[in-house]
């Protein structure tokens, strides 16, 4: 940039009515805000600025001016046309304008520049200069060039992110549809994961992960895409795909990927991965239909031993199944509309002393003929088809509103891991009770221990935010997972629920009594809560006190009521002593 630097008292004079005082401290705001101000004389051709200017310009002195033809000089050449187009536009409409480019300095750097002003008019509305700020936005325009990679790219492989990879998958239906091009989606999930992480930790899990995504780069085409589904699960969509040809893509990835062992920090650690595929259009014509089969089929590969590929094909049972989720669906769907989702109230008790300690809130569903459906006959149809977050957020405000109307009474509710994981949804409970601590104090949140492992970043944001506005989390299903004494502690959680699998045959099967001391003591270890679910006997009951547990539920204390006493104003007790 030229240095032949000059400036008058006028080319930056301040507004008329400024006194010396005043403009100072114009000037100093403008120059504390990280902006400079500029002038542009049109008739003379130059462009004034104001101090500090080095800083964006790289110029070596505070006050200087530069030629217009010089200055568009030193903008991108892919920018200058569209500051023009700004430019020109706002003068046509007479409005400010803000025009944002690239911008080579003086000292050979290069800067991301704002640039806002409006133009000088004459008494005959004819321009004669421009006035207004620049400033540099190199850290914005990195942040925002993050979140683009973010909104397209998973962080950790650089693959797709699943919302991309299902814009791909619904472009190549619509192409095969338009075109009768077919096309193929594979499901690729990474066996036994968890066991992974809780032998080696996350750290080499991600190494694995990072791994077969290397591998399955190797084995498409230049036309296919792969994303990163979920934690464990890739997709791979393919164009030109037969439908005779699908088992040879899942075959070919099969072989490269269970090809080696995977390098890690740990050292070789042998990786399978199991296939589930569907054809497009023929068997899904939807990017929703395409995912649900293929992770259907991915399923069944698992149970079929792993490290292998199961093709979709329409059966009876299929369509008769998805026949009655469709009818479950719509049940769902109207309960919500209509307001016929209610709770029901389950005690649990004090293992000393018998008093109910709080309820747990279970989702029940009244239908228009008076009959009501318990959870398991909607629930794994709603989580299959997207609607469980609704449900969450109705158990939430149900349980809330209970709260508001009883002030002596503690609730637990469950949240799903979709939920819990959602942002958006936490936001919303956040609003609803992050000033009420009066209600928070008294509301539980319960997450299941496999949902909780799965991804152990989100969940510890999800505790950490709960107990910032004082609420308590357990975690459910204790025993059922693979939480591991590390994971355990970074979870924080105040009380784990032992699963009931371990406690209903705790009578008949010696073991299960063993391996609830081990889970004991676990929780004992981080001074946690227990609470033993599927309690059905005195007995079972008076065994699980003695072996230290704190809390029990169960039907022996009390089932699931939509219309408990206490609700009404009556007491209640569960009135057994251990």
């Amino acid at each position: 940039m030229d240095s032949r630097l000059h400036i008058e008292s006028d080319d930056l004079a301040g507004p008329q009515g400024l006194d010396t005082q005043e403009l100072h401290w114009l000037r100093a705001s403008i120059e504390a805000s990280g902006y400079v101000a500029f002038n542009r004389d049109l008739a003379e051709n130059r462009i004034a600025l104001s101090a500090e200017s080095n800083d964006i310009f790289g110029c070596t002195t505070d006050r200087f001016f530069i030629e217009c033809d010089e200055f568009e000089l030193r903008i991108h050449a892919e920018d200058v046309h569209l500051r023009r187009r700004i430019l020109n536009k706002c003068l046509e409409s007479g409005t400010p304008y803000v025009a944002e480019y690239r911008f080579q300095r003086e000292d050979g750097g290069q800067v991301w520049i704002c640039e806002r002003g409006r133009f000088d008019l004459d008494v005959a509305g004819k321009p004669v200069g421009l006035m207004g700020t620049f400033q540099t936005i190199n850290e914005w325009k990195k942040r925002e060039s993050l979140l683009e990679y973010r909104a397209t790219y998973d962080d950790l492989t650089g693959n797709l992110n699943r919302f991309r990879l299902r814009e791909a998958l619904d472009h190549v239906i619509a192409n095969a549809i338009r075109y009768g091009t077919p096309g193929g989606y594979l499901l690729i999930g990474i066996d036994n994961l968890a066991a992974i992480n809780k032998t080696y930790g996350f750290d080499i899990s991600d190494q694995m992960i990072v791994a077969i995504s290397d591998r399955l780069g190797t084995c498409i085409r230049s036309s296919d895409m792969v994303g990163r589904m979920s934690g464990n699960k890739f997709g791979v969509v393919l164009s030109r795909c037969e439908p005779a040809d699908l088992p040879g893509a899942a075959d070919k990835i099969l072989a490269v990927v269970n090809s080696r062992f995977a390098d890690t920090a740990s050292g070789p650690i042998p990786v399978t991965v199991s296939v589930g595929g569907v054809s497009l259009p023929g068997q899904a014509n939807t990017s929703e239909e395409a995912m649900t089969y293929a992770e259907e089929m991915l399923q069944h590969a698992k149970l079929n031993g792993r490290d292998c590929f199961a093709n979709y094909s329409e059966s009876e049972i299929r369509r008769n199944a998805r026949e009655t989720n469709s009818l479950v669906a719509e049940k769902v769907v109207a309960a919500l509309r209509d307001d016929r989702l209610v709770l029901a109230y389950q005690p649990i008790v004090n293992a000393a002393s018998g008093e109910v300690e709080h309820y747990e809130c279970l989702m029940r569903l009244q239908e228009e003929n008076g009959d009501v459906l318990a959870a398991g006959a909607f629930i794994p149809v709603a989580e299959e088809l997207g609607l469980v977050r609704l449900l969450d957020q109705r158990t939430a405000e149900l349980a809330i509103q209970t709260l508001e109307k009883m002030p002596d009474i503690n609730l637990a509710v469950n949240v799903s891991g979709v939920s819990a994981m959602d942002r958006a949804w936490m936001r919303k409970i956040m609003e609803r009770i992050s000033n009420r601590r009066d209600i928070a104090s008294r509301l539980i949140f319960e997450i299941t221990e496999t949902e909780a492992v799965l991804d152990i970043a989100d969940s510890i944001r999800f505790v950490e935010s709960l107990h910032e506005i004082g609420s308590r989390i357990a975690l459910d299903d204790f025993g059922a997972g693979y939480t591991s004494f590390r994971h355990l502690k970074a979870l924080d959680v105040d009380e784990v629920k032992i699963d009931g699998s371990f406690i209903r045959d705790m009578e008949s099967q010696p073991e299960n009594l063993l391996f609830v001391r081990t889970l004991i003591d676990l929780a004992n270890a981080f001074d946690i809560r227990t609470v033993a679910e599927c309690v059905e006997t005195e007995e079972v009951g008076k065994i699980l006190f003695r072996e230290g547990v704190h809390a029990l539920q169960g039907y022996h204390f009390g089932k699931p009521d939509i219309s408990p006493q206490w609700l009404n104003g009556t007491a209640e007790k569960a009135g057994l002593s251990c």
